[in-house]
């Protein structure tokens, strides 16, 4: 008599656990979904008391843009106008970081209301110094820029370094001074300062010692390469000529054709490597003469600035809608501090 058992069959188990398996999933994903929807629920349960929190005090809103508008036509009508005018430079040598800190001493004579310093420094009249408001200076980017001062950059490191640099993590070590232009920014309450404020402005810069003996180092390094660029152009010039003679009387020899042809062979090869190595020192010349345009000036005016200054623009300058949006933000701050108190009494009552 034998005693045998039945054991489960493993497809069974396997069946068992799977199911198991998709329960647990599909109830994960309820969850998820049960989350997400509530977020949703939530929010649109909040947009909805927040238009009817508005619907019910539509009349106080208008009352508060109403008054908050009043306010600002009546600053605009008393507060002069306020003009501004923009300049570009490109500063060479590294003198941005003199701009930056020039423009930030001027602000502070401005925020001092020290209009005589301030007329000092810029050379015109303290009527004109009080007139001044404020200063700026911000690079001028664009993404054509960036792109091509990272081409430069990738293009001066070694391999390992490029695979260490990309592009979002140049983008975030960049400094303002590190950009070529920059836009000096203006504003006054005279609109015929700005012709006045470009020489001493630029002065503050392009007399400077350290700057001047930069520039003068440059040049004097331009030209010295180009003496020597134009002697190597010489020699190579006169190598070539020397190739083309010795060409012309192998050419005439008799009873040599295997060696002439074998001859021609090695002097067409130095003929295209004098012609390759003229043409890069034609490339040194020309690329010597646009170095030497871009540093006859220590900083360089691209755009500058307007004879007549031009009236500020722009919703942040208009003292009339500035002044409707913050009535509005107020009385909503007052009805969200009265809910909040009727909800800590209504706490504190119960």
């Amino acid at each position: 008599m034998s005693n045998s058992t039945n054991p489960t069959p493993p497809s069974q188990n396997e069946e068992v656990d799977l199911g198991q398996l998709f329960t647990l999933i599909g109830s994960a994903f309820n969850r998820l979904f049960s989350f997400v929807g509530s977020i949703f629920t939530t929010l649109f349960t909040l947009l909805i008391n927040l238009l009817v929190a508005v619907r019910r005090n539509i009349v106080g809103f208008l009352i508060a843009g109403i008054i908050g508008g009043s306010i600002g036509l009546v600053k605009l009508i008393y507060s002069p106008i306020v003009y501004e005018g923009t300049l570009v430079v490109a500063p060479n040598f590294e003198s941005s970081r003199q701009l930056y800190n020039n423009i930030a001493y001027y602000n502070t004579l401005v925020a001092q209301q020290d209009s005589l310093q301030l007329s000092k420094v810029l050379k015109i009249s303290t009527q004109q110094a009080a007139s001044l408001m404020e200063f700026e200076v911000a690079p001028v980017i664009s993404e054509s820029t960036k792109l091509q001062q990272y081409n430069s950059l990738i293009l001066s490191l070694d391999s390992i370094s490029r695979e260490e640099i990309n592009y979002e993590k140049y983008l975030s070590t960049l400094d303002p001074i590190d950009y070529k232009q920059h836009q000096i920014t203006v504003s006054s309450k005279d609109r015929l300062i700005y012709p006045a404020l470009r020489k001493p402005i630029l002065a503050s810069i392009s007399e400077n010692d350290y700057f001047k003996d930069k520039q003068q180092v440059t040049l004097k390094n331009i030209a010295l390469n180009d003496s020597l660029t134009l002697v190597s152009l010489q020699e190579t010039d006169s190598l070539r000529g020397v190739y083309e003679k010795v060409l012309l009387e192998e050419a005439k020899k008799q009873n040599a054709s295997t060696s002439i042809v074998m001859e021609q062979q090695g002097q067409n090869n130095k003929e295209l490597l004098l012609l390759d190595r003229k043409l890069i020192l034609q490339s040194q010349l020309e690329s010597n003469n646009e170095e030497r345009l871009e540093s006859q000036e220590i900083l360089k005016v691209i755009s500058d600035f307007p004879e007549v200054g031009y009236e500020r623009s722009g919703i942040s300058n208009n003292l009339i809608v500035m002044g409707a949006l913050g009535g509005i933000v107020l009385f909503a701050l007052w009805l969200i501090f009265k809910a909040l108190d009727a909800f800590l009494l209504k706490r504190t009552n119960d």
